[in-house]
């Protein structure tokens, strides 16, 4: 159950909100775009890259220390072992591909920021974020680049701490930019439920799929799916594009700074979280102070940023009252399918599938109010069972007609979006194979397109999956090699 942005206010039962840790009354730290600090010479920047430096020099063992913190994030299994095997109750833990990964996101970075402040000695520290749903904000930004004499200086000794990072030349010299998400951004904002009504169209919830348990995966809903094409648009080289190795580099921080801005930007517009989801709302995580001493949070604690955690991004107000936050029952109509493919396997750069019409079931016509509330069906393409190797290069999605050159894109060729899962899907770090994950991608706007062409036909459209080209280390493009290619067990096109 959770609450639509229709029913916000309407609903069966207020939350109340209880301040977390020791704050001084009535302070709100501002979190503020880089963007701005850059362009104000703003000595954030400064203190930021100071408390990085702090607390890259401690220890892995130290929870305050810079590995430690991230480890919290990702961790390769081989690490975790001889000396590091009693920490790993703290590692590994954030929990992807699930309801539960932008709560747990909120809680680390709570702590983290804590931590970082104490680190930099500046008592009015809080922590940037780097605003890449603005299409003008896509390249890394220079305060994390190293110096042009530092460039092929060992990542961990060179003099900017926030340029310790192993990443892909082109990207971290500026000549590779992130790729646009300003339109998937807006489009999730438009969301108006917290959790997928149904776990076949993950991407239709804003937070992801309900599981029963933290440590169980299933697919990343609108928000996590963006947060994961950050990471993969880099490329296959460098810390970032791994979740064993991303929160090493000091931009990560800011990346996921962005993302809590995102849901905080959805919570203020009338989203709410499953606040009726006992689960979600009393699942507990443990996390580090900056004192070094272990700190549990809940859902229920993290649901307000400025009343519960003491902070607030620069494009929201400054409230004196807590939100109120409500919940509903809402029942989903069943997915239609009406087109299907068999299982297939990305060997080549360009793979084209061919949809075989499928009967769906008759569903019971609705009636009365609930006849005329009932939005008109979108049209998604699913792919079930993707299994995908972590590192593996991202593949962008059209929908053509027979014909069509995807390579030179005319109106009869739609992206319907990308095949990025971040981290892989459906390998372990031994690299045996597990079911995979169900991925699902709005194509509403590409097919009523597509309809309107002259001879449209089920008969005539297919999929066409091409692996995307990357900029090579001298800035040119070039499509990245798959020694393991993705593989799809099943291609479905629904209604729903």
């Amino acid at each position: 159950m959770t609450l639509s942005r229709r029913a916000f206010g309407q609903g069966v039962a207020a939350i109340g909100l209880c301040p977390i840790g020791a704050r001084a009354a009535n302070v709100v730290q501002v979190r503020r775009s880089l963007a701005d600090l850059v362009r104000e010479n703003s000595p954030a920047i400064e203190s930021y890259r100071r408390a990085v430096d702090v607390m890259m020099a401690r220890d892995v063992a130290d929870k305050t220390g810079w590995c430690f913190q991230a480890n919290m994030v990702g961790v390769a299994a081989r690490e975790i072992a001889g000396e590091t095997l009693p920490l790993a109750k703290y590692w590994r833990q954030n929990p992807r591909k699930s309801y539960f990964f932008l709560a747990w996101q909120r809680m680390h970075l709570h702590y983290f920021e804590r931590i970082l402040r104490r680190a930099s000695g500046d008592p009015a520290l809080a922590l940037p974020y780097w605003a890449y749903d603005d299409p003008r904000q896509l390249t890394l930004p220079e305060s994390f680049r190293p110096g042009s004499d530092q460039l092929e200086t060992p990542v961990s000794q060179r003099r900017n701490a926030l340029a310790r990072a192993f990443r892909s030349a082109p990207f971290e010299r500026g000549a590779q930019a992130l790729a646009d998400m300003s339109a998937d951004f807006a489009a999730a904002l438009g969301l108006g439920q917290f959790v997928a009504a149904d776990p076949l169209i993950p991407r239709g919830g804003f937070g992801g799929v309900r599981v029963a348990d933290p440590k169980q995966s299933a697919a990343p809903g609108a928000i996590e799916a963006l947060h994961n094409r950050f990471h993969l648009s880099i490329g296959r080289d460098g810390d970032l594009s791994s979740p064993a190795t991303a929160a090493r580099d000091p931009v990560y921080w800011l990346h996921a700074a962005n993302i809590d801005r995102i849901w905080a930007k959805w919570t203020a517009q009338g989203g709410t979280a499953p606040v009726d989801d006992s689960l979600w709302m009393t699942t507990p995580f443990t996390f580090v102070d900056e004192n070094g001493d272990d700190r549990v949070m809940t859902g229920a604690d993290v649901l307000d940023t400025q009343l519960q955690l003491g902070y607030r991004y620069d494009s929201d107000p400054r409230r004196e009252h807590r939100q109120e936050m409500k919940a509903i029952t809402v029942t989903p109509p069943a997915p239609e399918p009406f087109g299907r493919a068999a299982a297939i396997e990305l060997s080549a750069r360009e793979t084209a599938v061919v949809f075989a019409a499928v009967t769906p079931p008759r569903q019971p016509p609705q009636k009365g109010k609930a006849a005329k509330a009932a939005p008109a069906p979108r049209t998604w393409v699913v792919l079930r069972d993707a299994v995908v190797a972590d590192r593996s290069p991202s593949y962008d999605l059209f929908l053509v007609l027979e014909g069509s050159d995807v390579f030179a894109p005319t109106t009869t060729s739609q992206r319907i979006g990308a095949l990025e899962l971040f981290g892989g899907s459906g390998r372990g770090d031994d690299g045996v194979r597990a079911s995979g994950e169900i991925v699902a991608f709005d194509a509403t706007e590409a097919m009523a397109r597509l309809s309107k062409q002259r001879g449209f036909s089920m008969r005539h459209l297919r999929l066409s999956i091409v692996r995307r080209p990357m900029a090579d280390a001298a800035g040119a493009e070039t499509v990245p090699p798959d020694p393991t290619p993705p593989a799809i067990g099943a291609i479905e096109l629904v209604r729903w």
